[in-house]
């Protein structure tokens, strides 16, 4: 309704900054979790690193690519159903022309 209007723009504005910051954080705990296992398993600290974030982004593309085809395909679902629900309309009657400025200019 338009009184909740305000309400679902805040929660929604929230969700979005708070998913971010939350995403980043799994991200940078994933690539530490993964350099510090190579580290331990005799990898040198440029390659644990690299290994580290290569992981991380890869996992992020991935996330990004689901993301990309689920919003591609939602949509065109929920057209689909809202169309099958709408009725169609009825057709318009051929409207009546009035040559009123035939009859004036005789």
């Amino acid at each position: 309704t338009p009184e909740d209007s305000g309400l679902a723009s805040g929660l929604v504005n929230t969700t979005r900054q708070v998913g971010g910051v939350l995403g980043i954080a799994v991200m940078a705990t994933l690539a530490a979790a993964h350099s510090n296992a190579l580290r331990a398993h005799g990898a040198s600290a440029q390659a644990a690193l690299l290994g580290g974030y290569r992981l991380a982004l890869t996992i992020a593309a991935g996330l990004v690519l689901g993301a990309t085809a689920v919003g591609l395909l939602l949509p065109r679902a929920e057209a689909r159903v809202e169309a099958a629900e709408k009725p169609k309309p009825a057709a318009l009657p051929e409207p009546e022309f009035e040559p009123r400025y035939l009859e004036e200019a005789a």
